[in-house]
């Protein structure tokens, strides 16, 4: 009698968790960050991941996203979007993002990425880089 395989472990849909974030022109900063998925079922999936950044400043960070499963567990994405922060420009700012979530549990989701964001009024690009641990809901 064969064994009951083992049910395909799915992309994460919607999730939410904390982080930090580390960067070249920015002091570090906890991260409260997530992910919504706004497409139906079809690969590949289209998702907001919203990022709420507390550190010197409060900033935040609105990317849309390209969700690609290249393996299970592991979920490439990339996209563009807007990033916003409360120094003295109060800017928003265009931004690129990629990375990948990978899967360490049923409901536990690992995401590192990073982004380029353009400063237009400050005449820069900051690059940083974000980890949080996630619960899917």
């Amino acid at each position: 009698m064969a064994a009951p395989s083992a049910a395909p472990v799915e992309p994460p849909v919607h999730y939410l968790g904390v982080g930090a974030r580390g960067g070249f022109n920015d002091s570090t900063a906890a991260v409260i960050k997530g992910k919504i998925k706004i497409n139906g079922e079809d690969a590949p999936g289209l998702s907001l991941r919203p990022a709420l950044l507390l550190g010197d400043e409060i900033e935040v960070r609105l990317p849309l996203t390209v969700d690609i499963e290249l393996a299970e567990r592991f979920y490439p994405f990339a996209g563009a979007g807007v990033a916003y922060n409360t120094d003295g420009l109060s800017a928003i700012d265009p931004m690129i993002t990629g990375g990948s979530d990978f899967r360490l549990s049923e409901r536990l989701i690992l995401t590192l990425e990073g982004n380029l964001i353009f400063q237009t009024d400050a005449g820069d690009t900051d690059a940083e880089f974000i980890g949080t641990v996630n619960y899917e809901f």
